[in-house]
C-alpha cells in the first residue's frame, strides 16, 4: 500500500540523504511497519556544503520524499497555491490513502484534495492553529489565526480517521463528526522507565544545596513558548536569591532574549544551550535541572513537558492546551496571571518536601506515554484504517 503523508515540516537534506530531528527514519518507519510504503510530501531546506548536519537520518527503506515551496505567507495566494493544488491533485491520485497532518498548510491542502476525490484520507491533529497564530508574535498571524482555525474545524468534520494528541483539549476545540472514528494518543516516544530514574531524581533533590537550576525546552524564533515570561519571572526572584541558572534548550536566534537578559540584569543567570540530539542528550539535560518550566502562551501536548516528567523532574506549567491534563493542577498557573507563576516558583524552589511529592507524581504519570504503550494504541488505530481502504477497494 502506498502512502502519502503530508506536513509542512522543514527537511534537512544534503548529499541525497534527508534529515530530520522530529520526523527521523526510525520515527517515519512505524507507517512504514503498518502500511508498507510512505512518500512524505513537506518543505526542505538544502544545506550548505561546509555545514555539518547534525541531525538524525530521515530517509531510508521505503521512505521517499517530495518536497514542495511553503505555502505559509501571504504571495502564495498570488499563484503558488493554485499550482501547489494542481501538483498534489496528481500525486493523490497516485496513492491509496493520505495521512495529513494538520495544523499545516501543505496538510490542510492534501486533506482537501483528498475529500473531493473521494480519497481515503486520516488527519493527525498535532497542535490547535488559533492559540499557535494568536501567540506567534505578528499582526500578520493574529489576522490569519481565525482562518486557520476554521480550516482545520472544517477538516476534521469531514474526515472519517482522526487521532489527537491530547486526551480532551483539541477533542473540544476541533471535534470530529458522529461518524468519525478518533483516538487521542500522543506523539511523544519515551523509552521504557526505569525506576533508578526516579531514585537518582529523589537522592538529587535531597542532596540540593541552596542553588536552583530551571530550564526550558522551545523554538527561539515563535513567540508563544513563553521565554519572555519565564525571565521576567525569574528577575523578580533575583532579590531573594542570585544563586540559580535558568537553562533554555532549543533552535533559533537567541539574540533577543539575550537582550532582555541584560535588561533585567540576569544575563549572568541565563543560558543558551542550543540543540542537542533526541534520546539520551535530551535526558541527560533534563537530569542536570532542578525545577521544568513551560510558561507557554499555546500548546496542544507538549512533548518536552513529558520527556521531563519522565525523568522525575518537578515541573510548573501554565493553563493553555493539553498541559492541564499532565501536571498536578497545584502546579498549574493562569496564563494571564505572572504573579501566580511568580508564586508557584518561589512555593515549590523553597519546599523540597513538594519537589519530592512532584517528581513521583510526574514520574508516575509519565509511565502512560511509554513507547511500548503508545505504538500498540496507535498501530492498532492505523490497522483499521488500512483494513478499512483494503474492504472497500475489494468492493470496488
Amino acid at each position: 500500500m502506498k502512502v502519502l503523508f503530508v506536513h509542512d515540516h522543514v527537511f534537512v537534506t544534503k548529499d541525497g540523504k534527508v534529515y530530520a530531528n522530529a520526523f527521523s527514519y526510525q520515527v517515519l518507519k512505524r507507517y512504514v511497519d503498518v502500511f508498507s510504503h510512505i512518500t512524505v510530501l513537506a518543505r526542505n531546506r538544502e544545506a550548505r556544503s561546509d555545514e555539518q548536519v547534525d541531525l538524525p537520518l530521515a530517509s531510508g527503506e521505503d521512505v521517499s520524499f517530495i518536497f514542495l515551496e511553503s505555502i505559509a505567507s501571504f504571495r502564495s495566494f498570488f499563484g503558488l497555491r493554485q499550482a501547489h493544488e494542481k501538483k498534489i491533485s496528481k500525486m493523490v491520485k497516485e496513492y491509496d490513502a493520505v495521512i495529513a497532518r494538520v495544523p499545516s498548510e501543505l496538510g490542510l491542502m492534501t486533506a482537501r484534495v483528498a475529500n473531493k476525490m473521494h480519497k481515503p484520507y486520516m488527519l493527525e491533529v498535532v497542535g490547535c492553529g488559533w492559540d499557535a497564530m494568536w501567540n506567534y508574535g505578528t499582526w500578520q498571524s493574529r489576522i490569519y489565526a481565525p482562518f486557520l482555525y476554521a480550516k482545520v474545524k472544517n477538516s476534521v468534520k469531514k474526515s472519517n480517521y482522526i487521532t489527537y494528541v491530547t486526551e480532551k483539549f483539541l477533542q473540544k476545540r476541533y471535534p470530529s463528526s458522529r461518524q468519525g472514528k478518533a483516538m487521542g494518543i500522543s506523539d511523544v516516544r519515551l523509552p521504557e522507565a526505569d525506576e533508578k530514574i526516579l531514585w537518582h531524581r529523589i537522592n538529587k533533590i535531597e542532596m540540593m544545596g541552596a542553588k536552583r537550576v530551571y530550564g526550558t525546552i522551545g523554538n527561539l524564533n515563535v513567540g508563544y513558548k513563553g521565554i519572555d515570561v519565564a525571565m521576567r519571572t525569574l528577575a523578580k526572584l533575583k532579590h531573594e536569591s542570585n544563586d540559580f541558572e535558568y537553562h533554555i534548550l532549543g533552535a533559533g536566534d537567541s539574540l533577543e532574549y539575550r537582550q532582555l537578559a541584560e535588561k533585567l540584569g540576569i544575563a549572568d543567570n541565563v543560558f543558551f544551550d542550543g540543540v542537542l540530539p533526541e534520546g539520551k542528550a535530551v535526558y541527560a539535560w533534563l537530569d542536570s535541572l532542578d525545577i521544568y518550566l513551560q510558561p507557554s502562551l499555546a500548546e496542544a501536548m507538549s512533548r518536552s513537558l513529558i520527556e521531563a516528567m519522565s525523568r522525575g523532574c518537578p515541573a510548573i506549567g501554565s493553563s493553555v492546551g493539553g498541559i492541564p491534563e499532565l501536571l498536578d493542577e497545584k502546579m498549574i498557573f493562569d496564563h494571564k496571571n505572572p504573579k501566580q507563576f511568580l508564586n508557584l516558583i518561589g512555593n515549590l524552589t523553597n519546599d523540597k518536601a513538594l519537589m519530592l511529592d512532584e517528581a513521583k507524581v510526574n514520574f508516575n504519570r509519565a509511565l502512560d506515554f511509554q513507547k511500548s504503550h503508545l505504538d500498540e494504541k496507535r498501530i492498532a488505530f492505523w490497522i483499521k484504517f488500512r483494513d478499512n481502504i483494503k474492504d472497500v477497494e475489494s468492493v470496488t
